[in-house]
């Protein structure tokens, strides 16, 4: 990242594969290359390292810039990313990004009808709807199990949280949605955090999140590659009497193609981008 060959070069460094899969789409090769930093906290120190080498070693160096997830920005007691080299997504995560866009809307098109019919219409504005308000449930179980886990100092890693979403979506009821009362069922049976009670949360304090930070609260990984592909089926069966499957790396994929230039003008990412290109001087994207 040192760039000794092409110093003009900028260099992008994003959490994961994905990520880099979607900026691939956005940014310009002949100005910037793509680093993949595995990690929030990868491309957190790696930034700060070249921060470090700018300011000794290489004064010249220039032109790094980390992009990394919000997560639950002003909901988990963390501060704010003060760094002028890093900026965050908008909303939790970039998954959350594409499902909240035109991108998601074009993929529906897709998947159902390409010619406006009104029970499609009404089908694509309940999954919509369903889609976000379960991915805001599920995002507040995420957050309140991380507060317990951090509380008690007990070890919780990703594949506990992907195998709570499979079951909570498994457990929805006729309307789609997911009752605390299973909820904590699936918590308890999952983990074995057998003291994991209704105490620990309220259907008020959600509707309070929800309202205040639904952007942060809505964990789009889970949405994209859980419940997307549990819920669509559930939906389209009841308002069209047509099941429609799609698998999570298809989805992914037509959202990340539809996922252009014209929807990411619309981001407060692009704008903070823009705006460190004019800082620096160096280049990343491809408008």
């Amino acid at each position: 990242m040192l760039r000794d060959a092409d110093p003009y070069k900028s260099v992008l460094i994003v959490e994961g594969s994905h990520d880099k899969s979607v900026f691939e789409n956005l940014t310009s090769i002949d100005d910037c290359e793509l680093e993949v930093g595995y990690g929030k906290q990868n491309v957190c120190g790696a930034v700060q390292l070249l921060n470090m080498y700018s300011k000794t070693l290489y004064p010249s160096l220039g032109g790094y810039l980390g992009i990394v997830d919000s997560d639950f920005k002003g909901l988990d007691g963390k501060g704010n990313l003060s760094d002028e080299n890093i900026v965050e997504t908008d909303g939790h995560d970039l998954e959350y990004m594409l499902l909240n866009s035109m991108a998601l809307d074009r993929h529906l098109d897709s998947l159902l009808e390409t010619s406006a019919h009104e029970r499609i219409t009404i089908c694509k504005e309940t999954f919509k709807q369903c889609l976000f308000e379960l991915g805001s449930q599920i995002g507040y179980l995420r957050l309140k199990v991380y507060d317990y886990c951090k509380r008690y100092s007990i070890s919780c890693n990703s594949g506990l949280y992907e195998s709570l979403t499979i079951k909570y979506v498994r457990s929805l009821d006729a309307n789609h949605r997911l009752s605390w009362t299973a909820a904590l069922y699936c918590i308890n049976s999952t983990s074995g955090f057998d003291a994991y009670s209704e105490s620990e949360v309220s259907n008020d304090e959600w509707e309070i999140l929800r309202r205040k930070h639904e952007a942060y609260l809505c964990h789009g990984k889970d949405m994209l590659e859980t419940v997307f592909c549990e819920l669509l089926p559930k939906v389209t069966q009841a308002e069209i009497g047509r099941e429609f499957y799609v698998g999570k790396e298809r989805a992914r994929s037509q959202l990340t193609n539809n996922y252009d230039m014209s929807v990411f003008k619309k981001s407060q990412l692009y704008l903070s981008i823009k705006a460190w290109e004019s800082h620096t001087g160096f280049y990343v994207l491809a408008d």
